[in-house]
């Protein structure tokens, strides 16, 4: 009797308090979720919150919360998205509406402060054309559970599905899977995700996206703004084919690889872009490579112009004046010049079925000042030649060469001037391939350790 009297009490402790642990939990989920988005807004203020309501439960609780876009970004839309180009204003609104689980056992089906659905609605005009278009079949589902140390781990999926538009169109996603995790104050984000591919048939053409996955593992600096650490894409194949002419463009194995760090105030920066094979009419590339390094940059400065730039986005509707560029680059970007940065392109370059080219290319500043830069233009010019050290290195294969200037249609006019060069010294013949090696120091450029432009030659007998 009294082990049943027992079970009794325990039974009735967890009926009570249960309840009562979900609605403390779903306070506390609320104020975390709250922070949370007040974070991201932060971070990325190309949108705004314009209306947020929240309905409290005990097992669970409802967010919705309307956000709209502003400047380029809703620009990109309306060109983007079909429907778009009506939203009134040239902005753009979309509704989040999300659907919270409170712990500690949300839904029965994990053990966290809280699970959280979440449903983007989109403006009407776009959720018309959309349905039109994918028959209701293009769904996404995004799932985030509340961690109990802090941080959010989310979930995204969307199903494959085939469909046919009324006007012949044929559409073969294959879906979309993925995970992320962010840290409590966004000081880590990490994430992987794989696109199996999409298909495209319709009369005037055909697009084919292969096997996409992309890998994240970033981390907060002390700049605000700016995170550091790798970023690794990769795209299986990407075809674009015009009917009935049946001319393709077609690349194979794109990549793109991002690693970056922080040391002190100074930042380094290394991304390489490659692909093992674009095709285009009647160029077969391979080896296709594209390299870019950056090594103590001033991490305060690249934070500055990056909140400069990200200004000068939400306030533009149009094509952004090449006027507030250059001011902008004109004062954050020379804050970078003045801290002795290098920048390097170790390779650009690819090959042919006739030969290879390759280009490499790397640039350091020291001891710029501001008075030198702010300085009259002649002054700025004596403080590039003093300060400013760089060097490039070309090699091409002559039958890649002879293959470029015949494409051109005018290989009688460069051919007669490459020859002109090659005899001066400025190309050199090493084997089957022209190569030079440029070099600019103390205000003096050289090509192949000869000066640039050439010097005057004396006239004959010695005497001008």
């Amino acid at each position: 009797m009294n082990r049943r009297i027992g079970i009794a009490l325990i039974v009735v402790i967890v009926i009570v308090a249960y309840p009562a642990a979900a609605w403390v939990i779903g306070l506390s989920a609320e104020h975390t979720w709250q922070q949370r988005e007040q974070q991201v807004a932060q971070r990325y203020p190309f949108f705004e919150t314009v209306k947020r309501e929240y309905h409290r439960g005990v097992y669970s609780s409802t967010e919705q919360v309307t956000y709209r876009f502003g400047g380029r970004i809703a620009q990109s839309m309306q060109q983007a998205l079909p429907g778009a180009a009506q939203a009134p204003d040239n902005q753009l609104q979309i509704i989040v509406r999300n659907t919270i689980h409170h712990g500690p056992l949300p839904q029965m089906r994990a053990f966290a402060p809280a699970t959280i659905d979440t449903e983007i609605i989109l403006p009407p005009q776009i959720k018309q054309k959309l349905a039109e278009l994918f028959g209701g079949k293009a769904t996404l589902s995004i799932r985030t559970r509340l961690n109990w140390f802090g941080g959010t781990t989310t979930t995204v999926y969307s199903p494959a599905f085939e469909q046919k538009t009324p006007d012949g169109v044929t559409i073969n996603w294959r879906g979309l899977d993925g995970t992320s995790s962010v840290g409590s104050n966004l000081e880590y984000t990490r994430g992987s995700f794989t696109a199996p591919g999409l298909d495209v048939k319709a009369t005037k053409g055909n697009i084919i996206v292969g096997n996409t996955r992309a890998t994240v593992d970033m981390k907060s600096t002390s700049f605000e703004g700016i995170s550091v650490g790798m970023i690794d894409m990769a795209l299986a194949r990407l075809e674009f084919e015009q009917t009935p002419s049946g001319e393709k463009a077609t690349v194979q194995n794109l990549a793109l690889a991002s690693k970056s760090s922080a040391q002190g105030e100074y930042l380094d920066f290394d991304v390489s872009l490659n692909a093992d094979a674009i095709q285009v009419k009647q160029f077969n590339l391979t080896h296709v490579g594209y390299g870019f390094r950056a090594v103590h940059v001033h991490g305060p400065s690249v934070a500055t112009m990056n909140k400069s730039i990200q200004a000068m986005e939400m306030q533009a509707t149009t094509t952004p004046d090449p006027a507030k560029i250059l001011g902008i680059f004109k004062t954050d970007g020379v804050e970078i010049l003045l801290h002795d940065p290098v920048l390097e392109l170790p390779r650009i370059g690819f090959a042919m079925p006739e030969g290879e080219l390759l280009i490499s290319v790397k640039a350091s500043a020291h001891g710029f000042t501001r008075a030198e830069i702010d300085g009259p233009p002649g002054e700025l010019k004596g403080a590039i030649a003093r300060h400013l050290t760089a060097s490039a290195d070309l090699r091409i294969d002559t039958a890649l060469l002879d293959k470029l200037l015949d494409t051109s249609g005018n290989a009688d006019k460069f051919t007669a001037q490459l020859q002109g060069l090659q005899r001066q010294g400025y190309l050199k013949l090493d084997g089957k391939a022209l190569t030079t090696h440029l070099a600019f120091e103390g205000g003096q450029l050289q090509v192949n350790g000869l000066p640039f432009p050439p010097m005057p030659q004396p006239p004959p007998g010695g005497h001008p």
